[in-house]
């Protein structure tokens, strides 16, 4: 706690334990307004910048992921496809066999 000299002359009237109940009223209303406000208040959540934890190399490699697995989302759209051709050709052949 820093005190000023002008604090010190108010001092004078006050016994040790009068200093003590003011100094921990004022550290308790310092607490409360510092417990009020919470840790990083004012300030946005999810900031993404330089500081954010991701390097320089970062937006590369998230590149390099998303076309990773663009391509396997489209390799299982043509399998999908081609079990679906295949399957109504089977169908129309069977129906063609019956019809005969």
């Amino acid at each position: 706690l820093v005190v000023s000299r002008g604090a010190e002359d108010a001092d004078a009237g006050l016994t040790a334990q009068e200093r003590r109940v003011r100094d921990a009223d004022i550290l308790e209303a310092k607490l409360k307004r510092v417990m009020a406000e919470g840790p990083g208040a004012g300030r946005g959540h999810d900031i993404q910048g330089s500081q954010a934890g991701a390097g320089s190399g970062e937006f590369h490699k998230y590149r390099a992921a998303r076309l990773k697995e663009r391509a396997r989302l489209d390799a299982m759209e043509k399998e999908e496809e081609a079990r679906e051709a295949e399957e109504a050709f089977a169908k129309r052949k069977a129906e063609r066999e019956a019809a005969c």
